[in-house]
């Protein structure tokens, strides 16, 4: 099957989404009926924690092999890297040369998804990738992936960190006691509330995090990092920004830049372990040219065009809180749509659920 075309459209699913309802911090009770839950793990059907590690593991191989005639193929299966629809034997399969040790994965065996971010070698990059698989009736139907490679924002030194971390935080794999888990519902208001707190941020929302709460952004840990210098407007700012932790950044109002997170696709949610993980968009309209901080200060927003960052957010969420936050993100056209039918968990405040 090297070479297989990949069918542009999305076969039916039968699937009911989620919409959560980010104005305001207020979460819509979950979509699915628990008869469309039911149905939903039957199409997964037995592929359980361990297959789903198993067939990403095999995916990423064959991914070196550039041979996707190695997998269980679903008849259609639809392949998108970046956001772009391509075929089976396009962009990283005909460029990707060799893994990297870090790897850190987040499984749904309810819903037949996993997520997987990776350190890749592409000739002479070295890349960080989020890819997604849907498997259904043990065959893989859908295959996302966004893929950073080493220029822009956060691309260059972030691989190399994780490289010499080797492996993810351990807390990721730990699992909630039983009497402590929080339900699929519960975990996705709480990482939804990550992106409306963040959506043009005032410093005034409700910013569940817990105080050893840190985040990775393309390899790079972009809190609690002193070392780390975020341009003109953390100088002014009168703080290095860096240096903060997830909640004081989003107190301070320092990512009011952010006009718009949008098409909010929330694929994996695990209550065994307290993840959720969304792929989405972050618009900067670029329109704001100041604004001011919670501690009186005005900074420039440090933008002079319109920029959209694509990306794949993983939360860990404990107690309500978020302990730890890991992106893979790259920069794509400015409003570009995900390229996916169904928008999963989709909000746009102005528009209303999708």
């Amino acid at each position: 099957m090297s070479g297989q075309r990949v069918s542009d459209a999305v076969r039916p699913k039968a699937r009911a989404w989620l919409k959560v309802l980010g104005a305001g911090g207020i979460a819509a009770a979950l979509a699915a009926s628990a008869a469309t839950q039911a149905q939903t793990q039957t199409q997964a059907q037995t592929c359980d924690r361990a297959c789903l590690v198993a067939l990403a593991d095999q995916y990423l191989h064959s991914l070196l092999a550039h041979d996707a005639g190695r997998l269980p193929l679903a008849r259609g299966v639809r392949y998108t890297e970046n956001g772009q629809a391509l075929d089976l034997h396009d962009g990283l399969w005909g460029t990707a040369t060799e893994l990297g040790k870090y790897r850190n994965e987040f499984e749904d065996p309810a819903a037949g998804e996993i997520i997987v971010f990776t350190v890749l070698h592409e000739h002479d990059y070295l890349d960080l990738i989020a890819t997604r698989l849907r498997v259904q009736r043990g065959k893989i139907s859908e295959i996302e992936t966004i893929v950073s490679r080493p220029s822009g924002t956060l691309g260059s030194r972030g691989p190399q960190a994780l490289e010499q971390r080797g492996e993810p935080d351990p807390l990721w794999a730990t699992e909630v006691p039983p009497g402590e888990r929080m339900t699929r519902a519960e975990l996705l208001r709480v990482a939804n509330q990550y992106f409306t707190g963040m959506e043009n941020n005032d410093g005034h929302g409700v910013y569940p995090f817990a105080d050893d709460c840190y985040r990775l952004e393309n390899g790079t840990q972009t809190t609690g990092n002193a070392s780390l210098k975020i341009g003109a407007a953390s100088s002014a700012a009168g703080v290095n920004y860096a240096s903060l932790g997830c909640k004081g950044q989003f107190q301070l109002g320092f990512l009011h830049v952010v006009s718009r997170i949008r098409d909010r696709r929330f694929l994996v949610v695990d209550p065994d372990r307290g993840v959720a993980v969304a792929f989405g968009f972050f618009d900067h309209n670029a329109q704001l040219r100041s604004f001011e901080l919670t501690n009186g200060r005005t900074v420039p927003s440090g933008l002079n065009a319109p920029i959209t960052w694509e990306l794949c957010e993983a939360f860990k969420i404990e107690h309500g809180l978020i302990r730890r936050v890991e992106a893979v993100l790259t920069q794509s056209p400015y409003g570009m749509k995900p390229n996916w039918s169904e928008a999963g968990l989709g909000y746009d405040p102005r528009r209303g659920p999708q």
